[in-house]
């Protein structure tokens, strides 16, 4: 079964994930556990943790691999990387450098968020030196592109600790879009 995809960008998927609610009663958990994790930054920056709930992580990779199988061919889902958190309160400063994740296996990113702040809080993706592309997290959305694509998180101003879930599929063939056709 296909989902409704919006294409934001060639390289930017915009997908259903109705999970906001269900992720909400969370919301605390992880917002502790994240700080826990990261008690002692490095030069002030905070990293990703793996999401410490074995039944939610599950529950949500098979939602995500089920997204990924459904709407591309993008191989076999070769390693569990986990799912991984990011929370940031309006007093983090991201970095102004962009960031990818060739670095570890896969071929597609997803990220979805929790605590949207309405003000700031987006995705910046760099598309090249002369195209950049903002995307303003939604409840109930899933934004999918391809890990090699640079992209980094905008500081928010709201009294909030935003979340971000990102997860990696780890196929092992170059991205095409069933519908689409992207080829990433």
């Amino acid at each position: 079964m296909m989902n409704f995809v919006k294409d934001i960008h060639y390289y930017i998927h915009e997908y259903d994930f109705k999970y906001h609610d269900y992720l909400s009663q969370y919301n605390n958990e992880l917002i502790d556990y994240y700080y826990k994790i990261n008690s002692t930054p490095k030069e002030g920056k905070f990293d990703n943790v793996q999401v410490n709930n074995p039944p939610l992580e599950d529950f949500l990779i098979e939602k995500l691999t089920k997204l990924v199988i459904n709407n591309y061919h993008a191989g076999e889902y070769t390693i569990n990387m986990g799912l991984n958190i990011h929370v940031q309160d309006n007093n983090y400063k991201p970095s102004k450098l962009y960031h990818n994740h060739v670095i570890i296996p896969g071929n597609i990113c997803a990220v979805f968020y929790t605590n949207i702040p309405k003000e700031g809080g987006e995705i910046e993706f760099n598309i090249d030196p002369f195209e950049k592309v903002r995307v303003k997290p939604e409840k109930n959305k899933i934004y999918l592109f391809p890990i090699w694509l640079y992209h980094r998180s905008i500081e928010h101003k709201d009294d909030i600790n935003r979340i971000c879930f990102n997860w990696t599929y780890t196929g092992n063939i170059r991205p095409i879009h069933k519908t689409l056709a992207s080829r990433w």
